[in-house]
C-alpha cells in the first residue's frame, strides 16, 4: 500500500533556532516499511518556517475556521469555495505527496492549534477529490471525546487513533488491503456515526527506531553563524566565534530507544506503567551508524532517562566509542543511577548535555515524591558532571501536593549552593497525571481529587492559555492542608520564587539551546566549558525561536 505521513505545520516543536524532524514520522515509518508498503515522508512544517510568511501555507483562507468548515461540510458560498479549491491545488503541489492510498496526519505538536488540523483536513479533501484514497489524524494524549468533536467538524478524516500509533495502524492497513483486522485505539466515522473500537492491543514489547530514509534532513542542518544570526551577538565571545573559520554543519534529530523508567516517582506515569523492553545495544548502535550516514551528526535522545539501568548506559557507551561514531547528544538522566565513571564514560562517548530531574531540593519533598536521591548526592553528581564538561540542566517542579513555603525555602537556598555547576533551569508547575502513583492512590499521598468536568471538545480545551497555572492540572485538595483554592496561589508562589532563584544563580532558564550546544562543543570540546559557558550566556541575552517569524497563531485556535 502506498502512505504518505503528513507534518502539517505547527506552533512550536521545541524552543530552538531551527526547528527539528519529526520522530513520530521516523518511527511510524519504521513500522510500515518492513511490512512492504511504501511510505512517503512530507513534512510542510519545515517548509512554512522556511518560506516565512508567503507561499499557500501562509493564506488567510487557512485561519478562517468557520469558513473552511463550512467549505469541508459542502456549505460555502461558489466563490468561497472557488476559493478553497485553487488553494487545495496549490497545497497539493507544495506537498508533492504522491498518488497515497493512505494520508496519515501526525498532531504532535498541535500545541491547542487548530491550524495543523485545518492543513491536514484540507489536503485530505483535496486529495479524495482527485483518487479514492482514506485519511487518517492520530496523537496519543488527545482524548477521545476531542477527537469525536474533530472527526464530526473535519469530515475528510475517516479516523483518529488516540493511542498505540504504530500497532494500530498497521491494523488498519491490513484491513484495508483486504486482510481480517480487529481495529484497536480508533475511532471511526461511518457515515454520520463515530464508533470507537476499543483497546484490543496491548502495548508493544519494545520501543521502535526510527527511519529517516527519504525524510527531507537536509534543510534541518545548519552551519554556526546561521544558527548565531538567532542570537545576541553583540560580545566580543560571539565576535571572535563568528571569525572563526566553520567547522561544517551540524544535523541533529530525535532518536528514543526506551519509554519507561524503574524509578516509581509518585508524579510520573512511567511509575505504573509496564516496563517495556528497550531496544538492544547492537539495535542502537546499528541505528545510529543509519543516522550517520544520513549525515547526522549530533542526537537529542527522548528516554525518560539514558540511564535507567547502570549496565546498560555504561556498555552502551563504550559500544558508542568503540563504533568511533562521532555523534554528539543529550539525554535526560537521574541520580540513581549515575557516578562519575560513568558521566566520564558518557562524555567520552559524545554526551554534551544532560537533563537532570531534581525536582525539589527539599529533603522532606524528596522523601515524598519518592526521588531515590538526597541533597548531598544531588550536589555531588552536579559538580561531577560539571567537571568533566557535560552542561548541566535541572529540571524543577513548582507546586507538588504537600510542599509548603518553607520547602520552598530550602529548595532556593540549596540552589545557591549548586549554581556554580549548574547551566540552566527548567521549572515547570506541577502536573497531576491520570496514570501516576499520586493519581491512582490519592488517599495514600495525602490529596483529595476535586469533581471537575471533562471538555470534549478542541475550543473547551485550548480556550484557557496553557500559561493559567492549574488549567493543564486536575484539581485537588491536600488533606489535613491546603484546598485546591489556597493550593493554586502556592503553586503560583512557589514558581516564582524558584524562577527568582534560578535567576540569581546567572543560569539559563527554559531553553534547550541544543543546537547552539552542539556548535560550540564541536568547536571547542568538553575541555573549554568555560569558554562555551561565556558564549551561552551571551548570546543568550537574546534569541529569537524560528517559530518567531511567524504570524501569531492565536488567530488561528478557534
Amino acid at each position: 500500500m502506498r502512505i504518505t505521513l503528513l507534518y502539517p505545520p505547527a506552533a512550536a516543536r521545541h524552543m530552538e533556532p531551527f526547528p527539528m524532524p519529526s520522530l513520530s514520522l521516523a518511527v511510524l515509518a519504521n513500522l510500515l516499511r518492513p511490512a512492504g508498503h511504501e511510505v512517503r515522508i512530507v513534512d510542510l512544517d519545515v517548509i512554512y518556517h522556511r518560506d516565512r510568511g508567503v507561499g499557500p501555507l501562509a493564506s488567510p483562507l487557512l485561519r478562517d475556521g468557520a469558513g473552511l468548515e463550512g467549505y469541508l461540510a459542502g456549505k460555502a458560498p461558489r466563490a468561497a469555495a472557488r476559493r478553497y479549491e485553487a488553494l487545495e491545488g496549490e497545497l497539493l503541489e507544495l506537498a508533492a505527496m504522491g498518488e497515497p492510498d493512505l494520508l496519515g496526519v501526525t498532531l504532535v505538536d498541535h500545541s491547542g492549534d487548530l491550524f495543523p488540523v485545518r492543513v491536514g483536513a484540507l489536503l485530505a479533501r483535496a486529495l479524495k477529490a482527485r483518487r479514492p484514497a482514506k485519511a487518517a489524524i492520530g496523537m496519543d494524549s488527545i482524548s477521545r471525546e476531542v477527537y469525536r468533536d474533530l472527526l464530526r467538524r473535519f469530515p475528510p478524516f475517516d479516523w483518529a487513533f488516540y493511542l498505540n500509533g504504530g500497532p494500530a495502524v498497521l491494523r488498519l492497513v491490513k484491513r484495508l488491503e483486504g486482510g481480517k483486522a480487529r481495529l484497536s485505539h480508533v475511532l471511526e466515522r461511518r457515515g454520520r456515526e463515530v464508533r470507537d473500537s476499543g483497546m484490543v492491543l496491548p502495548p508493544r514489547p519494545i520501543c521502535d527506531g526510527p527511519d529517516y530514509q527519504g525524510y527531507p534532513l537536509e534543510p534541518y542542518s545548519t552551519t554556526l553563524p546561521e544558527v548565531l544570526a538567532r542570537y545576541d551577538c553583540r560580545s566580543a565571545a560571539v565576535r571572535a566565534l563568528l571569525r572563526r573559520p566553520s567547522a561544517g554543519r551540524e544535523l541533529v534529530v530525535f532518536y528514543g530507544f526506551d519509554t519507561t523508567c524503574r524509578a516509581g516517582c509518585i508524579f510520573c506515569s512511567n511509575a505504573t506503567q509496564p516496563h517495556l523492553g528497550r531496544r538492544s545495544v547492537a539495535a542502537i548502535i546499528e541505528d545510529l551508524r543509519r543516522l550517520k550516514e544520513l549525515g547526522v551528526t549530533g542526537v537529542h535522545f527522548i528516554n525518560p532517562n539514558f540511564n535507567d539501568d547502570y549496565a546498560f548506559a555504561e556498555e552502551l557507551c563504550r559500544r558508542m566509542i568503540s563504533a568511533r561514531l562521532g555523534l554528539l547528544w543529550s539525554d535526560c538522566a537521574n541520580f540513581r543511577e549515575l557516578d562519575e565513571a560513568l558521566l566520564m564514560t558518557m562524555r567520552r562517548a559524545g554526551c554534551v548535555k544532560l537533563v537532570l530531574g531534581a525536582e525539589s531540593c527539599s529533603a522532606r519533598m524528596l522523601r515524598y515524591i519518592r526521588k531515590g536521591t538526597t541533597k548531598a548526592r544531588i550536589k555531588s553528581l552536579l559538580e561531577a558532571s560539571h567537571r568533566v564538561g557535560i552542561w548541566n540542566h535541572v529540571d524543577l517542579i513548582a507546586g507538588m501536593p504537600t510542599e509548603t513555603d518553607a520547602d520552598v525555602a530550602e529548595t532556593t537556598g540549596f540552589l545557591r549552593e549548586v549554581a556554580p555547576f549548574v547551566d540552566a533551569f527548567t521549572i515547570n508547575p506541577f502536573f497531576l497525571h491520570h496514570r501516576s502513583p499520586i493519581y491512582m492512590d490519592p488517599g495514600r499521598y495525602g490529596i483529595r481529587l476535586c469533581r471537575e468536568d471533562k471538555p470534549g471538545e478542541w475550543d473547551a480545551v485550548a480556550a484557557s492559555p496553557a500559561a493559567q497555572l492549574g488549567f493543564d492540572t486536575n484539581r485537588f485538595d491536600e488533606v489535613g492542608g491546603l484546598a485546591w483554592c489556597e493550593k493554586s496561589k502556592q503553586m503560583r508562589r512557589s514558581m516564582e520564587a524558584l524562577r527568582d532563584a534560578t535567576r540569581r544563580c546567572e543560569a539559563l532558564l527554559d531553553a534547550e539551546h541544543l543546537q547552539l550546544l552542539m556548535h560550540l562543543y564541536r568547536t571547542f570540546g568538553h575541555g573549554r566549558k568555560d569558554l562555551i559557558r561565556r558564549i551561552m550566556h551571551s548570546a543568550a541575552r537574546s534569541f529569537k525561536p524560528y517559530n518567531s517569524d511567524q504570524p501569531a497563531y492565536s488567530a488561528s485556535a478557534g
